[in-house]
């Protein structure tokens, strides 16, 4: 079972709606739609070793980063509430 959480220790799941605060840009909310363990595997998105986690930005736009299991994201990300990935990541969908 693969485990990533929040600064403050609530663990990251699928479908919440997190505050991200990149470096020198604009605060904006993004919904988490791809998590290792938790999402069927997209074989573009994992890496071995590490848990991946994949928002989507309002626009569309989705961003992934990955992280050894067990660590917890950087206080930039911010857990805003729980709910249900409305657009999924299928193991099918192209990134680019």
């Amino acid at each position: 079972m693969t485990r990533l959480t929040y600064h403050d220790g609530q663990p990251v799941h699928l479908g919440d709606s997190v505050s991200v605060r990149p470096f020198l840009r604009v605060t904006f909310t993004a919904t988490v739609d791809y998590l290792s363990g938790e999402s069927a595997v997209h074989p573009e998105l994992e890496v071995a070793g590490l848990v991946t986690v994949a928002m989507q930005r309002p626009d569309g736009t989705l961003m992934a980063w990955n992280h050894p299991s067990g660590t917890a994201l950087s206080r930039r990300f911010r857990l805003v509430s729980r709910g249900q990935s409305a657009v999924p990541v299928r193991p099918s969908d192209e990134i680019l």
